[in-house]
């Protein structure tokens, strides 16, 4: 299992959520919503095995390079497999308010995937891993809220990135406000006892962590 958590500033590792404010809908979506996503209510268990490549500041030159920001902030890779083997890059810069640029790019410096803008809302956590079992990555970005997390998927479509927004209800726990534990295992993502497989595109309700 992987735990999927806040991206912080300064030391760009990997952090168990934290409060953030509303997901930014994407301008294309592909598939039908589902109608409805259940709550999930129970912590999630001990940890299972899958390893998907971590985020990492240490971007090849060539692949830095194509983001053609002078002032670029927060540069992360993602090492995946696409089209081909490549990585996907982010950064964030500042106009008058906070911008992020992604796209995915070969280790050589060859665009894969062309660059994307819009602005950021909040820091999100970010992982690869072919959730749908086409033999190419999606791209996951996740975020923990009091009440909700909510889960951008970006996926190859064509010649670009189709992303799909969703926010998932869950309790906010006894103790007034629990940020949900989120868990990448195999195809699955896990949220508390929820598990969510992609499908068109969307995560849709696959049953609980219980009847396992």
């Amino acid at each position: 299992m992987v735990c999927l958590a806040e991206r912080q500033r300064s030391t760009g590792m990997l952090t168990l959520g934290a409060a953030f404010a509303l997901t930014l809908v994407a301008s294309l979506r592909t598939g039908s919503a589902p109608a409805a996503l259940p709550p999930a209510s129970v912590c999630l268990a001990e940890p299972h095995d899958v390893t998907p490549a971590p985020q990492t500041s240490d971007c090849p030159a060539a692949v830095r390079a194509q983001l053609h920001l002078a002032s670029a902030q927060d540069v992360f890779c993602i090492a995946g497999n696409f089209m081909a083997p490549g990585y996907f890059v982010h950064a964030t810069y500042n106009t008058t308010e906070t911008w992020e640029r992604y796209g995915i790019v070969a280790g050589d410096g060859h665009v894969l995937l062309a660059m994307n803008d819009r602005p950021q809302l909040r820091e999100m956590s970010w992982l690869t891993a072919d959730l749908d079992g086409d033999g190419r990555d999606e791209i996951v970005a996740t975020a923990s809220n009091c009440g909700e997390v909510s889960i951008d998927i970006m996926a190859i479509r064509n010649d670009t990135l189709a992303v799909t927004s969703q926010r998932i209800p869950v309790d906010h726990g006894s103790s007034g406000c629990e940020l949900a534990g989120i868990a990448l295992v195999g195809r699955e993502i896990w949220i508390r006892d929820a598990i969510y497989r992609l499908d068109r595109g969307w995560l849709v309700f696959a049953g609980s962590t219980r009847d396992r």
